[in-house]
């Protein structure tokens, strides 16, 4: 069973409005930006990241979330 991150990212994906440019560069950049913009929102599992101590960097805090995202 995919995680609720991919499974959501999946779905964005596969309903993205392709327009079968072209280039298929423009349909690879439209499925991007649904996936992007399906992982805007955080599943609960990532807000419970923001527990992490504040001495941690950002690419580090950002790494941890994709790692829970991609579970």
């Amino acid at each position: 069973m995919a995680g609720e991150m991919i499974e959501r990212v999946a779905k964005a994906i596969a309903e993205a409005p392709l327009k079968q440019s072209d280039t298929i560069d423009q349909d690879y950049a439209t499925m991007a930006r649904a996936a992007l913009e399906a992982m805007r929102e955080p599943t609960e599992a990532i807000r419970q990241i923001k527990t992490m101590s504040i001495s941690y960097g950002a690419e580090d805090i950002w790494r941890t979330m994709i790692d829970e995202a991609l579970k």
